[in-house]
């Protein structure tokens, strides 16, 4: 599995994301020590999340995050400020620079 997620609302990808980890919503809110209303409010699109925190649920159900930039000089700026970007901002920022957000399981082609 490989998907681009440029297209798609930033609560979309975290269900997808945990979906194909095959982890629970309250699985997943035990290993992020959050409530679980904070990731069904993720997943309804009620709460912004932080890209760290899309990170750590990336980790946890195995999947990686593959950037395919062109203006890769705009994304390693705000590399170093990553914990205060919403995601949702984040990929903003990516079509702006026409840079491609590629999320896959770890170890598939």
């Amino acid at each position: 599995m490989k998907i681009k997620i440029n297209n798609y609302n930033a609560n979309e990808i975290v269900k997808f994301v945990r979906q194909s980890g095959n982890i629970t919503q309250k699985q997943l809110a035990s290993n992020l020590n959050k409530s679980i209303e904070w990731i069904k409010k993720i997943e309804q699109g009620k709460n912004k999340y932080y890209f760290n925190d899309f990170l750590k649920i990336c980790r946890l159900c195995n999947v990686e995050i593959i950037l395919e930039e062109e203006n890769k000089n705009y994304i390693k700026k705000i590399d170093q400020k990553l914990d205060k970007v919403y995601f949702e901002d984040f990929i903003k920022i990516c079509k702006i620079c026409n840079t491609d957000i590629i999320i896959k399981e770890k170890n598939s082609d």
